[in-house]
């Protein structure tokens, strides 16, 4: 679990469930959130659904209490793409990492 002494730190399941929140991140860049020993090094803590996980492999540790998920050796980035304002509605981005798995945007 990933708790403190007032309780759960990360709540996924209320973000997920009251707000609709389902792809929450929180990159942890030293690995001093790893719920395990802390020394994970850079990872990230993300919402516990496939959406979200598929693309890092076995490389994630789910936590079904608070539906959140920490997964290992992964840094995670934001991007901004402009496209054309016409046309592009059947456009798809295409995410893959090293290892073939791919996700569709």
């Amino acid at each position: 679990e990933i708790v403190d002494s007032r309780g759960y730190m990360f709540d996924g399941c209320g973000a997920s469930q009251r707000w609709g929140f389902d792809d929450i991140v929180i990159n942890d860049l030293d690995g001093s959130l790893d719920p395990t020993d802390g020394s994970a090094g850079p990872s990230a803590l993300v919402s516990n659904f496939p959406h979200m996980t598929k693309i890092f492999g076995d490389k994630c540790t789910a936590y079904a209490d608070n539906c959140m998920a920490y997964c290992t050796d992964v840094c995670l980035r934001t991007f901004y793409y402009n496209v054309e304002q016409f046309e592009t509605e059947n456009w798809k981005l295409v995410i893959s990492n090293t290892n073939g798995d791919k996700m569709e945007v």
